[in-house]
């Protein structure tokens, strides 16, 4: 007798040589009972959580970015009468005002960093969304006290912004914040549906993104109004989290956390047993390491597809480079990247999620069909800056940019493939590797990029587009990496698991 169909059991088991201890075998433990309507409201709420954090951030990065501007142009010119911050012309003034946001920026991504891997642990084994909570009231504790700075600015130095983003060690900052969004999702999506919802997701941000912009520029006479509209944005996203249904099972994680405490003694003072749970999250930490390294290399080959992928997403060389080699002005480079916009909002709403359903369709299992998605955006990702290394015209940087705009959706695509690869175990860890890669990109990869495009600009007109060439280069040794994942494997354990199935 054929056993009945779930599409929420995972697509593969994972073999022996792939698993490790299973005292640190933190499980996604998904609510079997989750009922439908249930499922409506964690979507609408996630929704509703994503746009209201998305505005509320862009609105008051946007708007305490010149705030702090100006602060720092009239501490170093007292005298000035120039009425909009980008009219300062110190040197000296917009020399600090440069190292003050380049640390800033640097601190957001170092707290990331460090932060990523406890609290996916923690994602794995508490409430993700006390979790998510507590990830919005870092935000919002690090948004007020940069707002306290800058209200008093003859009391306090503008430097102390950099405590302000310390704050976020509370929750670990937006993409902390992500990644516990995807995870709440993945909890209550299914197999055939995991990568359309991953793709909204991402989708929901750019648009919201978006809405943000003429909603500030709207604002621009008065950046206090839009701080505040931002502040206040980011606590009703707040709010609404407290309201997300708990995706998983209450009665499970107790279980689970029983378990993994029976062997610390109650009557230990307080210091042998904090030895005991560091000891156990440094046993965790190393078995980690060991499953996306040696135990299942599937999963290390899309983190690094995360990292370089990711760097192309957010490269801000792009615009200088179209300015340097083409003479463009900051109009005709700003026109192109909203090309780039709304390429790649059709892309990641509309191509992939339509070409998934196809796939879907054609009889594809989820794997096959997200490992195609992957091999797309590579193709895609890789023609594109190279066509972008090498334009000399218009028409050459439109094509190269359109064929730029999947390079977003690779993220999504990477963590529906890191549950498949992993049977929906250790998803709140992994997704947030996913973070690890993201700001190693940014703190490792952005630098690099501006000395390759300096080497390029010393080495004549021709070589302008050295750092696209490179990275086109990376990004293919990655994803062809990736896209050659061995199926036949996968498929003959797939096919061996369901002939167990029958009775």
């Amino acid at each position: 007798m054929m056993a009945s169909h779930d599409e929420r059991r995972p697509l593969l088991v994972p073999r022996e040589e792939d698993e490790y201890d299973d005292r640190d075998e933190y499980q996604q433990l998904p609510q079997d009972n989750f009922a439908t309507a249930d499922r409506v409201t964690v979507f609408v709420l996630l929704t509703l959580v994503v746009i209201t954090q998305t505005i509320g951030t862009s609105l008051h990065n946007a708007a305490i970015y010149f705030v702090e501007y100006d602060i720092n142009c009239r501490n170093q010119q007292p005298n000035s009468t120039a009425t909009f911050p980008w009219l300062c012309e110190s040197d000296k003034a917009n020399a600090e005002f440069s190292t003050i946001e380049h640390w800033k920026g640097y601190l957001a991504l170092l707290v990331a960093l460090l932060t990523a891997v406890p609290y996916g642990l923690a994602a794995d084994r508490f409430s993700r969304r006390n979790l998510l909570a507590l990830c919005t009231g870092g935000i919002l504790i690090s948004m007020a006290g940069e707002i306290i700075v800058c209200l008093f600015p003859k009391f306090f130095s503008l430097r102390l912004v950099w405590l302000a983003t310390l704050f976020t060690f509370i929750g670990g900052g937006p993409l902390i914040f992500s990644a516990l969004v995807f995870a709440i999702a993945s909890d209550v999506t299914s197999h055939a549906q995991r990568v359309t919802v991953f793709l909204f997701i991402d989708a929901l941000t750019t648009i919201a993104t978006s809405l943000s912009q003429p909603l500030y520029m709207g604002l621009t006479n008065n950046p206090w109004l839009a701080i505040y509209i931002g502040l206040a944005t980011t606590c009703v996203c707040t709010i609404l989290v407290l309201f997300l249904p708990a995706t998983r099972d209450v009665a499970s994680l107790a279980r689970l956390a029983r378990r993994e405490d029976a062997h610390i003694d109650d009557s230990d003072n307080f210091v042998s047993r904090l030895y005991s749970h560091g000891k156990s999250a440094a046993r965790r930490l190393v078995s980690i390491g060991r499953m996306v390294t040696v135990n299942n290399k599937r999963l290390g080959l899309l983190l690094l597809g995360a990292f370089l992928f990711y760097m192309s997403y957010n490269s801000p060389i792009t615009m200088f480079y179209w300015i340097r080699r083409l003479h463009w002005s900051m109009s005709d480079a700003g026109l192109v990247s909203i090309v780039k916009l709304w390429s790649n909002l059709a892309v990641v709403a509309l191509v992939l999620p339509i070409t998934s359903q196809i796939l879907t369709r054609l009889h594809y299992n989820p794997l096959q069909r997200d490992l195609w998605l992957a091999r797309g955006i590579a193709l895609a990702v890789v023609a594109g800056l190279l066509i972008t290394g090498f334009s000399n015209g218009r028409a050459m940087v439109i094509i190269g940019t359109v064929l730029l705009s999947p390079d977003s959706a690779f993220i999504p695509v990477a963590r529906s493939l890191l549950v498949l690869f992993n049977g929906e175990q250790h998803t709140g860890v992994l997704f947030t590797l996913v973070v690890v890669m993201q700001s190693l990109s940014l703190l490792i990869g952005l630098p690099l990029l501006e000395w390759l495009f300096k080497v390029g600009s010393h080495w004549g007109a021709a070589w302008y587009g050295l750092p696209f060439i490179v990275l086109a280069v990376l990004t293919a040794l990655a994803g062809g990496s990736v896209a050659n994942l061995r199926i036949r494997e996968l498929e003959t354990e797939d096919q061996q698991r369901n002939e167990q199935d029958v009775a």
